[in-house]
């Protein structure tokens, strides 16, 4: 894990033994290595239908807030080697992560992009997973504290602040 991305490492290439960075993302046929443990996991829901992962990693990554080509993940591997590596849209250019104070917040356009997200209530992990920030404690110190101080946001449960039912909308 690094500041900027975060990268993947799994022993073992591409089973017929090609190189993923050689084919077309889109038209790699799944292979199970080991089929009956591949059942297995299917039967006790702890795996989606096969051949999902290339595909769920690039549009979860694309649905990110602040998302552009340049945050494409990037899949490339050996014939003993797979690597994943995803990068941070949180990260900016001049090589420091992106932190929104109070200041910043009116300027911010993840901010503009809560406030239009929240016109029906959301909770905080809906507005936190819009946005792509992993960091609970972070989110909530430098984005909703602020938010609700500023009367930008409010909470739908004022006086319950901490309820798992808790929700929140633009003002």
């Amino acid at each position: 894990m690094y500041d900027d991305r975060l990268e993947v490492y799994s022993p073992g290439g591409m089973a017929d033994g090609t190189l993923i960075q050689e084919r077309d993302i889109d038209d790699v046929p799944s292979t199970r290595r080991n089929p009956i443990i591949a059942e297995m996991f299917h039967r006790l829901d702890y795996i989606e239908r096969r051949g999902s992962g290339f595909k769920k990693i690039r549009t979860e990554t694309s649905n990110l807030f602040g998302y552009t080509d340049e945050h494409a993940p990037e899949f490339r591997s050996t014939p003993t080697a797979f690597h994943v590596v995803l990068k941070s849209v949180n990260y900016d250019l001049h090589g420091t992560t992106t932190q929104v104070t109070v200041q910043d917040a009116t300027h911010d356009d993840r901010i503009a992009a809560i406030l239009d997200f929240c016109d029906i209530p959301k909770s905080r992990g809906e507005i936190q997973q819009y946005i792509g920030i992993a960091n609970r404690e972070h989110f909530r110190k430098s984005i909703l504290k602020p938010l609700l101080e500023s009367g930008q946001l409010m909470m739908t449960i004022p006086d319950k602040p901490n309820s798992k039912s808790q929700k929140y909308v633009s003002v």
